[in-house]
């Protein structure tokens, strides 16, 4: 499904963009710059499917940044979507979860 949404919004942005001959790849990149200044430098949740990248334009910044504090639905939207994280397990946890190694199987001699 995330896979369908992507390829619909690049789509749409591809065909709408003032240079439409901009590359399908450039607009991933954005996304991916955006996801890592909502990420890195606001502790936001990333766009989902969009790994964050770690060279950022620094006009890209402003402008994020900009709209995170202008507009109030961008905030709602990321609280909404703001989950705790899973607890941490402990050693013990870890150590309950080990299983003893299965036996290996005997090795076939491959020679004539």
């Amino acid at each position: 499904m995330l896979s369908a949404w992507r390829t619909t919004a690049q789509r749409v942005l591809f065909s709408t963009g003032p240079d439409r001959s901009h590359a399908a790849g450039a607009i991933e990149r954005k996304h991916q710059s955006i996801s890592a200044i909502l990420l890195y430098e606001n502790d936001f949740p990333y766009i989902d499917g969009y790994m964050p990248l770690h060279n950022v334009q620094g006009l890209l910044r402003e402008v994020v940044e900009e709209r995170i504090v202008v507009d109030p639905e961008v905030l709602a939207h990321v609280e909404a979507r703001n989950i705790e994280p899973p607890p941490v397990p402990s050693v013990d946890d870890m150590l309950r979860a080990l299983t003893e190694p299965s036996d290996p199987k005997p090795r076939r001699d491959h020679r004539a």
